[in-house]
Protein backbone atom coordinates (compact mmCIF):
# COMPACT_ATOMS: atom_id res chain seq x y z
CA UNK A 1 0.00 0.00 0.00
CA UNK A 2 0.69 3.62 -1.04
CA UNK A 3 2.77 4.98 2.42
CA UNK A 4 2.34 8.82 2.18
CA UNK A 5 6.18 9.05 3.62
CA UNK A 6 7.15 7.54 0.48
CA UNK A 7 4.98 8.83 -2.01
CA UNK A 8 5.46 9.63 -5.95
CA UNK A 9 7.39 12.40 -7.08
CA UNK A 10 4.73 15.25 -7.07
CA UNK A 11 4.28 15.32 -10.97
CA UNK A 12 2.03 11.59 -9.92
CA UNK A 13 0.66 13.41 -6.71
CA UNK A 14 -1.84 15.93 -8.37
CA UNK A 15 -5.57 16.48 -7.34
CA UNK A 16 -8.27 17.65 -9.20
CA UNK A 17 -11.18 20.36 -7.80
CA UNK A 18 -13.85 21.34 -10.13
CA UNK A 19 -16.90 23.15 -9.82
CA UNK A 20 -19.77 20.86 -11.48
CA UNK A 21 -23.18 23.17 -12.10
CA UNK A 22 -24.78 21.70 -14.83
CA UNK A 23 -25.31 18.06 -15.51
CA UNK A 24 -22.93 17.25 -18.20
CA UNK A 25 -20.07 17.78 -15.53
CA UNK A 26 -21.78 16.26 -13.33
CA UNK A 27 -22.25 13.19 -16.09
CA UNK A 28 -18.59 13.69 -16.34
CA UNK A 29 -18.70 12.98 -12.80
CA UNK A 30 -20.52 9.93 -12.66
CA UNK A 31 -17.83 8.21 -15.46
CA UNK A 32 -14.57 8.98 -13.73
CA UNK A 33 -16.29 7.16 -10.52
CA UNK A 34 -17.45 4.44 -12.58
CA UNK A 35 -13.79 3.85 -13.82
CA UNK A 36 -11.18 4.75 -10.57
CA UNK A 37 -8.67 2.33 -12.05
CA UNK A 38 -8.65 4.47 -15.35
CA UNK A 39 -7.28 7.43 -13.19
CA UNK A 40 -3.49 8.20 -13.13
CA UNK A 41 -3.89 10.62 -10.54
CA UNK A 42 -6.00 11.04 -7.15
CA UNK A 43 -8.83 13.50 -8.26
CA UNK A 44 -10.97 16.08 -5.91
CA UNK A 45 -14.01 17.45 -7.34
CA UNK A 46 -16.84 19.87 -6.05
CA UNK A 47 -19.97 20.44 -7.63
CA UNK A 48 -23.24 21.80 -6.06
CA UNK A 49 -26.03 19.34 -5.74
CA UNK A 50 -29.70 19.90 -5.11
CA UNK A 51 -31.24 18.08 -1.79
CA UNK A 52 -34.44 17.64 0.04
CA UNK A 53 -35.05 19.04 3.39
CA UNK A 54 -34.14 17.09 6.11
CA UNK A 55 -37.93 17.08 7.39
CA UNK A 56 -41.39 17.62 4.99
CA UNK A 57 -42.62 17.94 1.76
CA UNK A 58 -39.42 18.13 -1.18
CA UNK A 59 -40.66 19.89 -4.21
CA UNK A 60 -38.60 23.19 -6.48
CA UNK A 61 -39.69 25.65 -3.40
CA UNK A 62 -37.91 23.23 -0.38
CA UNK A 63 -35.05 22.35 -2.09
CA UNK A 64 -31.65 23.45 -1.62
CA UNK A 65 -27.99 23.92 -2.70
CA UNK A 66 -25.13 21.68 -1.00
CA UNK A 67 -21.58 21.76 -1.87
CA UNK A 68 -20.87 17.87 -2.35
CA UNK A 69 -17.16 16.42 -3.09
CA UNK A 70 -16.07 13.64 -4.98
CA UNK A 71 -12.28 12.61 -3.93
CA UNK A 72 -10.71 9.89 -5.12
CA UNK A 73 -6.96 8.74 -4.55
CA UNK A 74 -4.80 5.72 -5.65
CA UNK A 75 -8.51 3.93 -6.48
CA UNK A 76 -10.27 4.90 -3.47
CA UNK A 77 -13.00 6.75 -4.11
CA UNK A 78 -15.82 8.79 -1.17
CA UNK A 79 -18.28 11.17 -2.37
CA UNK A 80 -18.73 13.86 0.86
CA UNK A 81 -21.35 16.72 1.15
CA UNK A 82 -20.50 19.70 3.42
CA UNK A 83 -22.06 19.10 6.98
CA UNK A 84 -19.36 20.47 8.77
CA UNK A 85 -19.56 24.33 7.41
CA UNK A 86 -15.88 24.12 7.49
CA UNK A 87 -15.40 25.46 4.16
CA UNK A 88 -11.62 26.10 4.13
CA UNK A 89 -8.72 24.05 5.08
CA UNK A 90 -9.38 21.00 3.69
CA UNK A 91 -7.84 18.81 1.11
CA UNK A 92 -5.83 20.39 -1.29
CA UNK A 93 -6.78 20.93 -5.25
CA UNK A 94 -3.05 20.14 -6.38
CA UNK A 95 -4.87 20.80 -10.14
CA UNK A 96 -4.67 24.85 -9.10
CA UNK A 97 -1.19 24.07 -8.77
CA UNK A 98 0.21 22.58 -11.72
CA UNK A 99 3.54 20.40 -11.45
CA UNK A 100 5.36 23.15 -13.51
CA UNK A 101 4.42 26.12 -11.31
CA UNK A 102 4.78 23.61 -7.66
CA UNK A 103 8.09 23.37 -9.30
CA UNK A 104 9.14 27.13 -8.97
CA UNK A 105 7.69 27.83 -4.98
CA UNK A 106 10.19 28.12 -2.45
CA UNK A 107 8.63 25.01 -0.73
CA UNK A 108 6.10 23.13 0.43
CA UNK A 109 4.60 24.92 2.51
CA UNK A 110 3.65 27.31 -0.27
CA UNK A 111 1.20 25.09 -1.51
CA UNK A 112 -1.29 26.17 1.25
CA UNK A 113 -1.04 29.73 0.66
CA UNK A 114 0.06 30.08 -3.56
CA UNK A 115 -2.29 32.23 -5.23
CA UNK A 116 -1.40 30.65 -8.25
CA UNK A 117 -2.28 33.70 -10.40
CA UNK A 118 -5.88 33.66 -8.89
CA UNK A 119 -8.16 36.60 -7.61
CA UNK A 120 -7.40 37.52 -3.40
CA UNK A 121 -8.47 37.09 -0.71
CA UNK A 122 -9.97 33.87 -1.36
CA UNK A 123 -13.49 32.83 -1.20
CA UNK A 124 -14.52 31.56 2.23
CA UNK A 125 -11.49 31.56 3.79
CA UNK A 126 -9.12 29.31 1.97
CA UNK A 127 -5.55 29.99 2.60
CA UNK A 128 -4.45 29.74 -0.95
CA UNK A 129 -5.32 28.43 -4.36
CA UNK A 130 -5.38 24.31 -3.37
CA UNK A 131 -6.92 24.66 -0.48
CA UNK A 132 -10.86 23.07 -0.66
CA UNK A 133 -14.02 22.92 1.94
CA UNK A 134 -13.51 18.93 1.60
CA UNK A 135 -12.45 17.47 5.35
CA UNK A 136 -12.55 13.68 5.12
CA UNK A 137 -10.88 14.02 8.76
CA UNK A 138 -11.85 15.55 11.81
CA UNK A 139 -9.96 18.74 13.20
CA UNK A 140 -8.91 20.26 16.09
CA UNK A 141 -9.73 24.13 14.47
CA UNK A 142 -8.18 27.42 15.73
CA UNK A 143 -5.32 26.00 17.32
CA UNK A 144 -2.62 27.84 15.77
CA UNK A 145 0.17 24.86 15.92
CA UNK A 146 -2.40 22.75 13.99
CA UNK A 147 -2.82 25.17 11.43
CA UNK A 148 -1.01 26.32 8.23
CA UNK A 149 -0.07 30.10 8.07
CA UNK A 150 2.46 29.86 10.34
CA UNK A 151 5.87 28.56 10.83
CA UNK A 152 4.94 25.79 13.71
CA UNK A 153 1.68 25.16 11.87
CA UNK A 154 3.34 24.61 8.14
CA UNK A 155 5.96 22.37 10.10
CA UNK A 156 3.23 20.38 12.12
CA UNK A 157 0.75 19.59 9.11
CA UNK A 158 3.59 18.92 6.42
CA UNK A 159 5.33 17.02 9.52
CA UNK A 160 2.79 13.71 9.63
CA UNK A 161 2.47 14.26 5.57
CA UNK A 162 6.23 12.85 4.68
CA UNK A 163 7.03 13.68 1.11
CA UNK A 164 4.04 15.99 -0.18
CA UNK A 165 1.43 17.32 1.37
CA UNK A 166 -2.23 16.20 0.77
CA UNK A 167 -3.76 17.28 3.43
CA UNK A 168 -4.33 21.23 4.54
CA UNK A 169 -4.60 20.11 8.38
CA UNK A 170 -3.33 17.58 11.21
CA UNK A 171 -6.64 15.01 11.25
CA UNK A 172 -8.17 14.76 15.05
CA UNK A 173 -9.38 11.14 15.38
CA UNK A 174 -7.39 7.78 16.27
CA UNK A 175 -8.81 6.13 13.06
CA UNK A 176 -7.95 5.98 9.17
CA UNK A 177 -10.95 7.57 6.77
CA UNK A 178 -10.57 5.00 4.27
CA UNK A 179 -8.95 7.26 1.78
CA UNK A 180 -5.49 5.67 1.22
CA UNK A 181 -4.35 6.68 4.72
CA UNK A 182 -4.36 3.65 7.09
CA UNK A 183 -0.52 4.04 7.16
CA UNK A 184 -0.66 7.69 8.18
CA UNK A 185 -2.39 7.30 11.50
CA UNK A 186 0.60 6.86 13.49
CA UNK A 187 2.47 9.90 12.16
CA UNK A 188 -0.50 12.44 12.67
CA UNK A 189 -1.68 10.78 16.14
CA UNK A 190 1.73 11.53 17.12
CA UNK A 191 2.04 15.26 16.00
CA UNK A 192 -1.79 15.73 17.10
CA UNK A 193 -0.35 14.27 20.96
CA UNK A 194 2.67 16.26 21.11
CA UNK A 195 0.63 19.66 20.31
CA UNK A 196 -2.29 19.21 22.65
CA UNK A 197 -0.78 16.89 25.30
CA UNK A 198 -3.51 14.07 25.28
CA UNK A 199 -3.07 10.82 23.40
CA UNK A 200 -6.03 10.39 20.81
CA UNK A 201 -5.66 6.76 21.08
CA UNK A 202 -7.62 7.00 24.54
CA UNK A 203 -9.95 8.83 22.63
CA UNK A 204 -13.25 7.12 21.26
CA UNK A 205 -16.17 9.07 21.40
CA UNK A 206 -17.05 12.60 20.01
CA UNK A 207 -17.41 14.00 23.61
CA UNK A 208 -13.77 12.85 24.12
CA UNK A 209 -12.26 14.26 20.68
CA UNK A 210 -13.71 17.21 21.64
CA UNK A 211 -13.07 17.87 25.61
CA UNK A 212 -8.95 16.85 24.14
CA UNK A 213 -9.94 19.93 21.08
CA UNK A 214 -11.01 22.09 23.69
CA UNK A 215 -8.52 21.56 26.64
CA UNK A 216 -6.10 23.37 24.19
CA UNK A 217 -8.58 26.61 23.20
CA UNK A 218 -9.60 24.94 19.47
CA UNK A 219 -12.51 23.97 17.76
CA UNK A 220 -13.86 19.93 17.50
CA UNK A 221 -14.99 19.88 13.72
CA UNK A 222 -16.33 16.51 12.75
CA UNK A 223 -15.45 15.12 8.77
CA UNK A 224 -17.94 16.19 6.47
CA UNK A 225 -20.57 13.65 5.71
CA UNK A 226 -20.57 10.71 3.71
CA UNK A 227 -23.15 10.50 0.90
CA UNK A 228 -21.79 7.58 -1.08
CA UNK A 229 -18.77 5.53 0.89
CA UNK A 230 -15.80 3.85 -0.21
CA UNK A 231 -16.99 0.90 -1.02
CA UNK A 232 -20.23 1.88 -2.54
CA UNK A 233 -18.65 4.23 -4.86
CA UNK A 234 -16.47 1.02 -6.34
CA UNK A 235 -18.76 -1.44 -6.06
CA UNK A 236 -19.80 -1.78 -9.39
CA UNK A 237 -15.97 -2.09 -10.17
CA UNK A 238 -15.29 -4.37 -7.52
CA UNK A 239 -17.99 -6.58 -8.81
CA UNK A 240 -16.88 -6.44 -12.36
CA UNK A 241 -13.29 -7.23 -11.35
CA UNK A 242 -13.98 -10.05 -9.18
CA UNK A 243 -16.95 -11.74 -10.88
CA UNK A 244 -14.70 -13.76 -12.84
CA UNK A 245 -12.16 -14.52 -9.97
CA UNK A 246 -15.52 -15.76 -8.25
CA UNK A 247 -16.63 -17.97 -11.05
CA UNK A 248 -13.16 -19.77 -10.82
CA UNK A 249 -13.68 -20.02 -7.06
CA UNK A 250 -16.91 -21.85 -7.75
CA UNK A 251 -15.41 -23.85 -10.46
CA UNK A 252 -12.61 -24.80 -8.33
CA UNK A 253 -14.40 -25.43 -4.88
CA UNK A 254 -16.75 -27.87 -7.63
CA UNK A 255 -13.73 -29.40 -8.81
CA UNK A 256 -12.34 -30.01 -5.18
CA UNK A 257 -15.60 -31.25 -3.80
CA UNK A 258 -14.80 -33.51 -6.80
CA UNK A 259 -11.29 -34.71 -6.20
CA UNK A 260 -12.06 -34.70 -2.75
CA UNK A 261 -14.84 -37.63 -3.28
CA UNK A 262 -12.62 -39.82 -5.91
CA UNK A 263 -9.83 -39.29 -3.00
CA UNK A 264 -11.88 -40.74 -0.43
CA UNK A 265 -13.01 -43.52 -2.99
CA UNK A 266 -9.41 -44.07 -4.39
CA UNK A 267 -8.29 -44.56 -0.69
CA UNK A 268 -11.25 -46.91 -0.01
CA UNK A 269 -10.30 -49.12 -3.05
CA UNK A 270 -6.22 -48.75 -2.00
CA UNK A 271 -7.30 -50.32 1.58
CA UNK A 272 -9.80 -52.78 0.11
CA UNK A 273 -7.03 -54.03 -2.53
CA UNK A 274 -4.42 -53.69 -0.14
CA UNK A 275 -6.47 -56.17 2.20
CA UNK A 276 -7.07 -58.47 -0.68
CA UNK A 277 -3.20 -58.22 -1.30
CA UNK A 278 -2.62 -58.81 2.28
CA UNK A 279 -0.92 -62.54 3.13
CA UNK A 280 -3.26 -65.18 4.79
CA UNK A 281 -1.84 -66.51 7.94
CA UNK A 282 -2.15 -70.19 8.83
CA UNK A 283 -2.24 -72.08 12.25
CA UNK A 284 -2.61 -75.66 13.32
CA UNK A 285 -5.64 -75.82 15.82
CA UNK A 286 -3.41 -77.63 17.66
CA UNK A 287 0.17 -77.65 17.68
CA UNK A 288 0.65 -81.52 18.23
CA UNK A 289 -1.70 -83.59 16.18
CA UNK A 290 -2.57 -87.09 17.38
CA UNK A 291 -2.98 -89.93 14.98
CA UNK A 292 -6.46 -91.00 16.44
CA UNK A 293 -7.62 -87.57 15.91
CA UNK A 294 -6.70 -87.32 12.14
CA UNK A 295 -8.33 -90.59 11.61
CA UNK A 296 -11.77 -89.14 13.07
CA UNK A 297 -11.19 -85.61 12.45
CA UNK A 298 -8.71 -84.85 9.83
CA UNK A 299 -5.93 -82.00 10.38
CA UNK A 300 -7.71 -79.09 11.85
CA UNK A 301 -6.10 -75.92 11.14
CA UNK A 302 -7.10 -72.10 11.45
CA UNK A 303 -6.46 -69.28 8.61
CA UNK A 304 -7.03 -65.51 9.23
CA UNK A 305 -6.94 -63.16 6.17
CA UNK A 306 -9.38 -60.75 4.24
CA UNK A 307 -13.02 -61.39 4.35
CA UNK A 308 -14.56 -63.40 1.71
CA UNK A 309 -11.66 -64.19 -0.05
CA UNK A 310 -10.95 -68.20 -0.97
CA UNK A 311 -7.43 -69.12 0.85
CA UNK A 312 -6.74 -72.51 -0.01
CA UNK A 313 -4.26 -74.55 2.28
CA UNK A 314 -2.13 -77.35 1.94
CA UNK A 315 -1.07 -79.87 4.63
CA UNK A 316 2.63 -81.56 3.79
CA UNK A 317 5.46 -83.15 5.89
CA UNK A 318 9.32 -83.24 4.71
CA UNK A 319 10.59 -84.79 1.36
CA UNK A 320 12.77 -87.24 3.78
CA UNK A 321 10.04 -87.96 6.09
CA UNK A 322 7.57 -88.80 3.18
CA UNK A 323 10.43 -91.03 1.94
CA UNK A 324 11.13 -92.93 4.73
CA UNK A 325 7.37 -93.33 5.87
CA UNK A 326 6.03 -94.43 2.42
CA UNK A 327 3.71 -91.14 2.78
CA UNK A 328 2.66 -88.68 0.05
CA UNK A 329 4.62 -85.70 0.84
CA UNK A 330 1.36 -83.70 0.37
CA UNK A 331 -1.04 -85.44 2.69
CA UNK A 332 -4.14 -83.08 1.91
CA UNK A 333 -5.57 -79.81 0.87
CA UNK A 334 -8.65 -77.72 2.05
CA UNK A 335 -10.00 -74.77 1.01
CA UNK A 336 -12.38 -71.64 2.72
CA UNK A 337 -12.73 -68.12 3.21
CA UNK A 338 -12.57 -65.87 6.42
CA UNK A 339 -15.74 -64.61 7.85
CA UNK A 340 -16.96 -61.57 8.70
CA UNK A 341 -14.40 -62.09 12.20
CA UNK A 342 -11.24 -62.58 9.38
CA UNK A 343 -11.10 -66.40 10.47
CA UNK A 344 -12.47 -69.82 9.37
CA UNK A 345 -11.39 -72.78 10.33
CA UNK A 346 -10.74 -75.58 8.00
CA UNK A 347 -10.48 -79.53 8.32
CA UNK A 348 -7.51 -81.10 6.32
CA UNK A 349 -8.41 -84.87 5.34
CA UNK A 350 -5.35 -87.11 4.16
CA UNK A 351 -6.70 -89.95 1.76
CA UNK A 352 -6.92 -93.45 2.49
CA UNK A 353 -3.73 -94.75 1.63
CA UNK A 354 -1.98 -91.94 3.22
CA UNK A 355 -4.42 -92.60 6.39
CA UNK A 356 -3.15 -96.03 6.59
CA UNK A 357 0.42 -94.91 6.21
CA UNK A 358 -0.18 -92.50 9.15
CA UNK A 359 -1.97 -95.28 11.87
CA UNK A 360 0.79 -97.74 11.10
CA UNK A 361 4.24 -95.01 11.35
CA UNK A 362 5.73 -94.73 14.34
CA UNK A 363 7.43 -91.78 15.61
CA UNK A 364 6.75 -88.13 14.99
CA UNK A 365 5.63 -87.03 11.69
CA UNK A 366 6.72 -83.14 11.18
CA UNK A 367 3.52 -81.23 9.46
CA UNK A 368 3.79 -78.11 7.37
CA UNK A 369 0.63 -75.76 6.74
CA UNK A 370 0.96 -73.60 3.96
CA UNK A 371 -2.33 -70.94 2.76
CA UNK A 372 -2.31 -69.92 -0.61
CA UNK A 373 -2.54 -67.43 -2.78
CA UNK A 374 0.07 -65.08 -1.27
CA UNK A 375 3.50 -64.17 -2.67
CA UNK A 376 5.06 -65.60 -0.14
CA UNK A 377 2.30 -68.14 1.45
CA UNK A 378 1.65 -68.08 4.79
CA UNK A 379 3.30 -71.22 6.71
CA UNK A 380 2.70 -72.99 10.40
CA UNK A 381 4.37 -76.34 11.25
CA UNK A 382 3.26 -78.65 13.70
CA UNK A 383 3.59 -82.47 14.62
CA UNK A 384 1.75 -85.71 14.56
CA UNK A 385 2.63 -87.97 16.61
CA UNK A 386 1.38 -90.39 19.64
Amino acid sequence: DHVRGTRPAPTQRNTHLMNMRNLALAAGAVTLIAAPAALSHPSTMEYVARVCPSSGACNAGTLTDQTQYVLMEHGYVTVLKETNSALNRGILNLKNLPSGYRSGLANKAAWFTADAGMATPFANGRTGAADTGAQPHATCRGVTALETGNATGDANVLGWQGTDPFFNYVPWQATASGLDDKGEVDAWLATASRVSGVTLTTSSTVAQFTAACTGIGGTYTAADGTVTSIASASSGVVADAVAPLNTQIAELQTQVATLQGQLVQKVADAAATLAQLSPFKVAFASAKVTRTSVASDGIRVTVTGPTGRTARVVVRTRESVAARLGLPVVLGTAAGAPGVDGTVSLKVSPGAGALRRIRDSKGTVPLIAEVLPAEKPGTATGELGG
